[in-house]
């Protein structure tokens, strides 16, 4: 379950730097509408990556699969 858990953060993370470095390049040299088509399908991919992280998370602890330690 953790390897599942940590794979679904993984992808997460990797789509959220993908968005970032889109952003963070240099836009005059693209035309806006592709820009706009990259960060548009980008965003719905993170969202559905985050979306996906929090149900599997939320069914995990729901059926018990996942336990949660809180160190003090």
């Amino acid at each position: 379950m953790t390897e599942l858990f940590e794979d679904n953060q993984r992808d997460l993370e990797r789509a959220v730097e993908d968005l970032s470095f889109i952003l963070e390049s240099d836009m005059a040299e693209q035309p806006i509408a592709k820009i706009r088509s990259e960060v548009t399908n980008k965003a719905a991919y993170v969202q559905k990556r985050h979306d996906i992280l929090l149900d599997d998370t939320l069914k995990g602890y729901l059926e018990r699969r996942w336990s949660f330690q809180v160190d003090i």
